[in-house]
């Protein structure tokens, strides 16, 4: 099975400590999991989407955005 972009960072942070001059980078989520949060948001708003399914169908949605992404389509 081939490894699935995860569309980097979502909300990359780079901190400074304040007291020395060490830099902290914290990448946060992926954008996959930003995109099938928000993808997941519209699924529980539908009453007769069955619940059971919505985690992989909003992953499903985000790899879509993705590959989307990076092939251009807007």
């Amino acid at each position: 099975m081939s490894e699935k972009s995860n569309g980097g960072p979502a909300f990359p942070l780079a901190l400074q400590d304040g007291l020395t001059s060490n830099c902290y980078t914290d990448a946060g989520m992926s954008l996959r999991d930003w995109f099938a949060g928000m993808a997941m948001t519209g699924l529980c708003s539908h009453p007769r989407f069955p619940s059971n399914a919505i985690p992989r169908e909003a992953y499903t949605i985000a790899d879509a955005m993705l590959a989307a992404r990076e092939a251009g389509d807007e």
